[in-house]
């Protein structure tokens, strides 16, 4: 199969956007509080870009880029993250998952907004990891 990536072209414009797929995939993570996106979305982008690594450099290429030992601990971070933050939540007399009750900056607004992003971060590991794994296996190979 090696004939099927000798595109210069196709190769290059890969390895060109690859980058500014996966910046935009952390503006979406990062905005995704205050506009349309969050974790689900940027993990499905980021997973995208290593997708068109796939297809454009090869299967090999790209399962070297992303290593099955680093990604099967990250489809468990994001339903860590939850449990994690839930209890601290619970621990500081609040319901699961409730941020305002969280005393550790003088703004509960300012607690929100980062328990927020750390689960939206969580939700956009796990979704990059298990969207990336699930393509991995679909393609072929025996180890994803």
């Amino acid at each position: 199969m090696p004939e099927l990536f000798e595109d210069v072209i196709v190769r290059t414009i890969a390895r060109l956007l690859t980058p500014f797929i996966q910046l935009f995939a952390l503006y979406v993570l990062m905005h995704g509080h205050a506009t349309p996106g969050g974790g689900f979305q940027a993990g499905v982008i980021m997973a995208a870009s290593f997708i068109l690594i796939a297809i454009a450099l090869g299967l090999q290429e790209a399962k070297d880029r992303v290593k099955q030992k680093v990604r099967l601990p990250m489809e468990s971070f994001g339903p860590l993250t939850f449990v994690v933050i839930g209890i601290i939540c619970i621990a500081c007399g609040g319901y699961y998952l409730q941020y305002t009750t969280v005393p550790l900056l003088p703004s509960l607004q300012a607690v929100g907004a980062i328990l927020i992003s750390a689960v939206e971060v969580g939700i956009g590991v796990t979704v990059m990891a298990m969207v990336t794994t699930i393509f991995f296996s679909m393609a072929g190979g025996k180890h994803a």
